[in-house]
């Protein structure tokens, strides 16, 4: 009796834990639809407002065009500039709203993929060994789809352009020309820094991808229901079909001829968040094209590195150079 009595608020505990749990992802869920709602009527009324003043634009600029304007048409033509530049700073505000719900609304999608990371995660470690059921099956076949459908809509930070023409030191320079020039170094060194951050954490999305498929892999293996197709439960370990090999051989070719295709182009795809449908074959090959990546932007970042600190002992030399004239 005293054995059910300990077992039996453990049990309720963890029962309020699951419960808390869902709604807390409700919660999460709702605001994600809600963020989303806004930034669909934020873009319409945008999109209503560039009309407005496309409209404008050629009402003024064909009173503009007229050589000798009456009284009537100059005060016309005011009233529309004045409208013109009221919706010009209404549009800008809309931008701004449009960058801070955007900013919200990716933070919520991350941290719905990784509420599901961590409930997938947590029922791979409870299942591991044993056989699954088919509802315990099902539910992280929906789970993973869920996952994979947040996934898709999260945005990768791009790459910057980098400038590929070298800054030098002419003999003209002045102190202050020579110090600027060192600190555009240095600023292409931090952005270069910035990108290494962004390729080493989507080496780590992906090679985290690739342990939770291979854990799901063993824990689905361990059941009856592996005489199902693989692709029914886990839809992101597809078999490599001739669609699938005409998408990702293109990335890695494109990565393989960078000398006659865009820089910034081949690496921002490899940088794109949904994986959802990419094998794991395919992932393997983008995470060793991430890592040469890495290796090329470090050599670029401890080159400029080097140039900066150069340039900026050049600066104070010529300082030192124009103090002593």
């Amino acid at each position: 009796m005293k054995k059910y009595l300990t077992i039996i608020p453990f049990l309720l505990l963890m029962i309020q834990l699951v419960f808390s749990q869902q709604v807390d992802v409700n919660y999460i869920k709702q605001k994600e639809q809600e963020l989303e709602l806004e930034l669909k009527n934020l873009n319409l009324e945008k999109s209503k407002l560039l009309h407005q003043s496309d409209s404008l634009a050629a009402l003024i600029q064909q009173l503009k065009s007229k050589q000798d304007l009456n009284m009537f048409q100059r005060r016309r033509l005011e009233q529309l500039l004045k409208s013109s530049q009221e919706l010009d700073q209404h549009i800008l505000a809309i931008d701004q709203q449009l960058e801070k719900t955007d900013r919200e609304h990716q933070a919520v999608l991350q941290e719905l993929v990784a509420w599901y990371d961590a409930q997938i995660a947590r029922s791979i470690d409870v299942g591991q060994g044993k056989k699954l059921s088919q509802a315990q099956a099902e539910r992280l076949a929906n789970w993973q789809r869920e996952r994979n459908d947040y996934l898709t809509r999260v945005k990768s930070e791009p790459l910057q352009r980098q400038i590929t023409r070298p800054i030098q030191i002419d003999n003209s320079d002045s102190y202050v020309t020579i110090k600027q020039k060192a600190d555009l170094v240095k600023d292409q060194e931090d952005k270069a820094r910035r990108q290494i951050a962004l390729v080493e954490k989507r080496v780590k999305e992906l090679q985290a991808e690739l342990r939770l498929r291979s854990r799901m892999n063993e824990l689905i293996a361990d059941t009856y229901l592996m005489d199902q197709p693989t692709e029914k439960l886990l839809p992101q370990n597809q078999p490599r079909g001739a669609n699938e090999n005409a998408t990702f051989s293109e990335t890695d070719k494109s990565a393989r001829t960078q000398s006659s295709a865009s820089f910034e182009a081949v690496d921002n795809l490899l940088l794109k968040g949904d994986v959802s449908g990419v094998s794991n074959l395919d992932l393997e090959s983008q995470i060793r094209n991430l890592q040469q990546m890495k290796s090329r932007l470090t050599q670029s970042a401890d080159s400029l590195g080097a140039v900066a600190e150069q340039f900026y002992q050049a600066a104070e030399k010529k300082r030192q150079d124009d103090n002593k004239k």
